[in-house]
């Protein structure tokens, strides 16, 4: 087996050695960023919390739920398989920079199981037997570490889950060792020797999309809230929510004022009072990359001596297996 176990405190997830530990390396989690697939990161803005240029974001309340929701849904796992599972800290012997934090592996190490608790749109693919193609690479990074030829991915919504299986894609695993290579080599430089503006572009597009997205979420919530306040009512309050009825006086025309009061001023004269000017910096998307909204580029590199992923451990079975499509693997049991 391939992989080495870490032990002690930088085997705890979201401990300040493990979280050291996670910073020295490339999770499996991060793959998905690694090779493009990911709709919150990109390996941009991965390179700059590796290198310390900025600071991970905080969790947010999808990342907040889908962790105090893990341990009732390995329970769930387990109770479905018979698998006895615990959470396993590992890295890599022959690229030691490469790691993941396996949510379960069997005390025989011979399964491993990626249980996520999604929002609906990520479960649902998981009720249609696709893995999501951004959780797809990370589980084909944890195939490699344990040399397994095949994994569980578990999706869980609260009370129900679904089980799918994935199997080691063998052409995939090679191309995220190219990328995470390439992406390794310019953490240790500290530079992005691609092109930064393209990159920045890329972190700034999708940084704007799920703002957009979140704006129109919260238009369509505000709606609702709106619809239930009464027209006699001026306010309601309940469950951490205020909505209140506002009437403000219109803007006043001073011009027809003016012209009202029979005061005249011409174009220069409203320039001899006008205030000092202001600076301000516009950003938008170009039409041409609103009509792609194409994910960010996966990090590109030569293929280097590390590139080559070695073959699977021998003592575990060979399974033939129907290539998975690049969007997500459709396997399931």
């Amino acid at each position: 087996m391939a992989m080495r176990i870490i032990t002690g405190p930088e085997s705890i997830q979201g401990s300040p050695e493990w979280l050291a530990w996670r910073q020295q390396g490339i999770g499996a989690s991060e793959a998905p960023i690694i090779m493009g697939k990911s709709h919150y990161m990109t390996p941009y803005s991965l390179f700059k919390i590796k290198t310390g240029i900025t600071l991970p974001a905080k969790p947010n309340p999808a990342q907040i739920r889908g962790h105090a929701l893990e341990p009732k849904a390995r329970i769930a796992y387990q109770q479905l398989t018979g698998n006895v599972v615990v959470p396993t800290t590992t890295e890599y012997v022959e690229i030691p920079f490469l790691r993941a934090s396996l949510d379960g592996m069997t005390f025989h190490e011979d399964m491993i199981v990626e249980i996520k608790c999604p929002g609906a749109e990520a479960h649902q693919s998981a009720l249609n037997g696709v893995v999501p193609a951004c959780f797809a690479d990370q589980c084909q990074q944890q195939l490699l570490l344990t040399g397994l030829q095949k994994m569980h991915y578990y999706s869980f919504d609260g009370e129900d889950g679904v089980l799918l299986e994935v199997v080691r894609n063998e052409a995939r695993i090679t191309e995220i060792i190219t990328a995470a290579s390439a992406f390794w080599d310019h953490v240790k430089s500290g530079t992005w020797s691609t092109d930064e503006w393209a990159a920045a572009a890329a972190e700034w597009i999708m940084a704007n999309r799920a703002v957009e997205h979140a704006q129109e979420t919260e238009k369509q919530a505000r709606a609702i809230l709106v619809s239930m306040l009464a027209n006699d009512q001026s306010k309601r309050e309940g469950s951490g929510v205020s909505v209140t009825r506002v009437v403000r006086k219109g803007a006043v025309d001073y011009e027809a004022l003016l012209k009202q009061k029979g005061v005249d001023f011409t174009e220069e004269d409203m320039e001899a009072h006008r205030k000092a000017s202001s600076e301000s910096i516009k950003v938008s998307i170009l039409k041409e990359a609103k009509e792609t909204k194409a994910a960010p580029a996966a990090v590109a590199s030569s293929v280097s001596n590390l590139a080559k992923a070695p073959a699977p451990s021998a003592s575990k079975p060979v399974l033939e297996t129907v290539e998975p499509r690049d969007e997500g693997f459709i396997l399931t049991v």
